[in-house]
């Protein structure tokens, strides 16, 4: 098994991310390693949410999880690298209430 980066590491990596989102005014930055990349900002819990964030169940991520491997094989590889299950999260519209 090879050895996960830290989390100094990983949070390094994020900060340079989001600084290269700021620095290009969103125009670099949405791929990485040939995988989409997703910005993920939450807002407080009684702020009007647009969407609901959830970690898929067993069963869904048995579905989706050789789909989403089969184009973007580096998130298997990724996988084969820790031992924690990597979670697929679901983003979920939230319908409007009059």
């Amino acid at each position: 098994m090879q050895i996960m980066p830290s989390d100094f590491a990983l949070k390094t990596m994020n900060a340079v991310h989001r600084a290269l989102l700021s620095v290009t005014l969103g125009k670099v930055g949405w791929r990485a390693s040939g995988m989409p990349v997703l910005e993920l900002t939450t807002i407080g819990r009684k702020e009007t949410h647009t969407r609901n964030a959830r970690i898929a169940t067993s069963e869904e991520r048995a579905e989706m999880w050789p789909r989403i491997t089969v184009d973007h094989a580096n998130y298997g590889g990724y996988q084969e690298k820790t031992d924690r299950e990597i979670p697929l999260i679901l983003l979920e519209t939230v319908p409007l209430t009059k």
